[in-house]
């Protein structure tokens, strides 16, 4: 890499989260626990889990504070922007068969 004219090396791209990732992030620098994100999203407990990993994924993160500080650094969370009564939006429950309708099915011999 290049650094810019300023001396600083150029930002990476910021990685792509969904809004449910990023409310879900909001949640934990609420300081909202697993179990506290279940009951409010009707998900359960594991479905959160897997949620924070592929966030950990994402973003690279180690855990929970991690995933937070980079989500800020990417600007995903703004520091005014934590408003508790705000509902998560509600993740993509359509079933495997209906979100690949249309598609080309492979043909067996």
């Amino acid at each position: 890499m290049t650094a810019t004219t300023t001396g600083q090396e150029p930002r990476a791209a910021s990685p792509e989260l969904s809004p449910l990732h990023t409310w879900l992030l909001r949640a934990a620098a609420r300081g909202e626990t697993i179990d506290a994100i279940a009951r409010r999203t009707g998900l359960s407990h594991r479905s959160i889990t897997r949620h924070f990993s592929r966030i950990y994924r994402t973003l690279g993160a180690r855990n929970r504070a991690h995933a937070v500080a980079l989500a800020y650094r990417h600007g995903h969370l703004d520091p005014a922007d934590h408003e508790p009564n705000t509902p998560p939006p509600r993740p993509d429950r359509t079933s495997r068969a209906t979100r690949t309708r249309g598609l080309p099915t492979r043909t067996t011999r």
